[in-house]
């Protein structure tokens, strides 16, 4: 409460005090003393009532709040030390604040009442409210940001263990790349110019994590001395790039096919056309700027079942489960033998200037489909075993090779749906009335979104998250409770599979469909995994 360097204060029964310690006359209450490291010190609600009589009020009431944010006052309590201390000077500012911290709690939805009046009256987007992120509710999201608003009623009830829990949640969304800002009642009311001021900030700057003042400079210098190549050299190199990928993206027989693609991906590394020399470049040169970095952007988190251990590899370096095995707990980004937590890419983009070249590619843009871009992440693993841990199956529900995955749809008014694979069929959030769609029973599946009980063709609002179960790799995009096991959707290396469909696709013999032969893969709106 006080700067470093200031006196000790104890309490002495002789008042005399030495260099550096103010000593107090007189012994206090036996209730108003505690013991911190075997160290008897004065209580948290004593302390409060002795400093308000030797400092202002505005450094006063910024400990109470700092006692109260650290989940160590108890209003009660420091009543009760008021009632037996008649005559203090300290009583008059105590009260006045006890009075404030008993006003009754803004209702949470009073208090989203007036979050969402500020954000239309400044003008900010508005966010999805009560909304589920990681399977958790949260007050405010913004999903296409990664942006999570929670607001904080103005009361002194809460408990450190509700304190920790808040912070653990907080932790597991940054841990994905969701930025986390809490708003109390206070800074809604006495502030709100401050609070748009950050929202504002916040959603115009791109999510992940930021970097330190001298790392920034750091970057800033690095960028200027890189930055020293001719535009002409840029060009070439870009050029180059590009014919390079191209072949191999429409087929024509390139010696050495892997190694060009290797090679125009660090070309265009060197050409700065990327945010950095991962497998943005690749994604660039295979579906240009804009829907390269939609891919990248769009990766959801994937969490894994409790007790799995297998995670999605690049079938191109494993095949077996020797290989695709990782830690069973934690962030997961690669496997136990090194390598990468791997997701196909396929674009069918049915907007307008690309439809043609689509449609010739063999795609259905028609109907609905019109408008929209599908990106499609196919992940796989080594097998799959729906009853595995189930003696009396056996065999039962047992492949090698599985292919599952995720997709999303964006609108033409930039509205995102998302949907995983499932057995054979595709959900959004898991549910019972799932069940004829995992089956393959068409007309049961029809008549539960006809009724409502499921959305149709199991598309629902982007969550970012991809929930995997263990054994059989179903998935759903509802979020998940709780995470113990995840890949953070940025650390997924993606890998675009329309070069490999074209050039090498013959040439690899899968258990069962590859995707390039699912009819999902030229129907972006198809119902079935076949």
């Amino acid at each position: 409460m006080r700067p470093s360097g200031s006196r000790v204060e104890v309490w002495a029964g002789n008042g005399r005090g030495k260099s550096g310690i103010r000593a107090h006359q007189g012994r206090p209450d036996p209730r108003d003393v505690t013991v911190r490291d075997r160290i008897p010190v004065t209580t948290l609600v004593r302390t409060l009532l002795d400093l308000a009589e030797v400092v202002d009020e505005d450094r006063l009431k910024r400990a109470f709040e700092e006692a109260d944010r650290l989940r160590l006052l108890e209003v009660g309590a420091l009543e009760r030390i008021c009632d037996r201390s008649p005559g203090r000077r300290a009583l008059r500012p105590i009260r006045r604040l006890i009075a404030t911290a008993q006003e009754p709690a803004t209702t949470r939805s009073r208090l989203e009442e007036r979050f969402a009046a500020l954000c239309h009256a400044h003008g900010l987007p508005p966010p999805a409210t009560n909304a589920l992120a990681l399977g958790y509710e949260v007050d405010a999201l913004w999903p296409r940001h990664r942006l999570i608003v929670e607001l904080d009623g103005f009361a002194f009830h809460h408990h450190r263990a509700a304190f920790e829990r808040d912070r653990a949640r907080d932790a597991r969304f940054q841990a994905v790349g969701y930025r986390v800002i809490r708003i109390t009642h206070r800074r809604l009311e006495q502030e709100p110019s401050s609070v748009v001021a950050e929202i504002r900030r916040l959603l115009q700057s791109p999510p992940g994590p930021g970097k330190a003042p001298g790392q920034e400079q750091a970057h800033r210098r690095k960028d200027r001395e890189r930055g020293q190549s001719t535009v002409e050299w840029v060009g070439l190199l870009l050029v180059t790039a590009l014919l390079l990928l191209g072949m191999v993206a429409a087929g024509v027989g390139v010696p050495g096919t892997a190694l060009a693609r290797a090679v125009a991906s660090r070309l265009l590394c060197a050409a700065a056309l990327a945010d950095s020399c991962g497998d943005e470049p690749a994604l660039i040169a295979a579906y240009g700027t804009e829907v390269g970095k939609l891919v990248r952007h769009h990766m959801p988190t994937i969490v894994f079942e409790r007790g799995s251990h297998a995670v999605p590899v690049d079938f191109r370096r494993c095949r077996t489960t020797d290989c695709d095995g990782a830690p069973e707990s934690g962030v997961v980004r690669r496997t136990d033998r090194g390598l990468p937590v791997a997701a196909f890419v396929h674009v069918v983009d049915c907007r307008a200037g690309a439809v043609e070249t689509t449609e010739a590619a063999g795609a259905d843009c028609s109907g609905g489909r019109a408008g929209r871009l599908y990106i499609q992440y196919w992940t796989y693993y080594a097998d799959s075993a729906t009853f595995r841990g189930i003696p009396v199956a056996g065999a039962a529900g047992y492949h090698a090779d599985d292919w599952e995955g995720v997709q999303v749809r964006i609108g033409p008014d930039g509205e995102v749906d998302e949907r995983a694979s499932s057995h054979h069929g595709y959900n959004h959030a898991r549910s019972v009335a799932n069940l004829a769609s995992d089956a393959g029973v068409g007309p049961l599946r029809d008549l539960a979104e006809a009724v409502g009980a499921r959305p149709h063709n199991g598309w629902g609002p982007e969550s970012h998250v991809l929930v995997v179960s263990g054994g059989s790799h179903a998935g759903n995009v509802g979020g998940a409770s709780g995470a113990e096991r995840l890949t953070p959707g940025r650390n997924v290396h993606l890998i675009p599979l329309e070069p490999i469909a074209a050039a090498e696709g013959g040439a690899y013999r899968f258990a069962i469909s590859a995707p390039w032969s699912k009819y999902v893969w030229r129907d972006p709106e198809a119902a079935v995994t076949d």
